[in-house]
Order: structure tokens, then sequence, then C-alpha cells
């Protein structure tokens, strides 16, 4: 079958464990579902999904900042590049900023 990723991004943990609870979740964590959706859009997506996938560059969890910054850098484009220079200038977590870093290169 196929997945609507952005609607994925967009949904709330209820609504994640509802209609995807029956797959493997480490400690059933939404956020793995999120992480994959990022490296799915980010190998895949276009620059549609660019702002999608920049919201998350602000989440609270490091692991989704990282994939996001990765995504990004993958998507490419000026919109994903001036959204990554943003997310550097107020990222606290070094793992995240060198993925930033990375993916601005």
């Amino acid at each position: 079958g196929r997945v609507d990723l952005v609607a994925l991004l967009d949904a709330s943990d209820e609504e994640l464990l509802r209609d995807f609870g029956h797959f493997y979740l480490p400690r059933r964590r939404p956020a793995i579902l999120r992480r994959n959706a990022l490296v799915a859009l980010g190998n895949g997506g276009g620059p549609e999904h660019v702002p999608v996938v920049g919201s998350y560059l602000t989440d609270p969890d490091w692991v989704l900042r990282l994939h996001a910054a990765w995504a990004l850098g993958a998507l490419g484009g000026s919109v994903a590049h001036r959204e990554l220079k943003v997310a550097a200038a107020h990222e606290g977590d070094a793992r995240v900023l060198d993925e930033i870093e990375a993916a601005l290169r």
C-alpha cells in the first residue's frame, strides 16, 4: 500500500498509534514513524516537501531535527538552503548542527 508521508508527519501521536500501531515501533514511539517519513521524503520527495520537512528543524526531538536536516540537504534548493541556515543559527545540539552543516555542503 501507499502512505501519505505528509499526512503522517502532520498526524498527532494518537493518530499515528491508532493507524500504524500494528507496525513494530520500539517503545511505541511515533517519532520512529516520523523519522522514517523524513528519510523517505529525503530519498524521493520534491521541492513541494521542503515546508513540511523544514518544520521538523524545530522539533523538540533532536533525532527528528537531525533527519529533517539530512532530508532538506537531499531535497536541495534555495528554500531548503535558507531553512538550514536559519536552523544552524539556533541549533544547540552538536549532532544536529553537524548534520545541518553537512546538508549545507
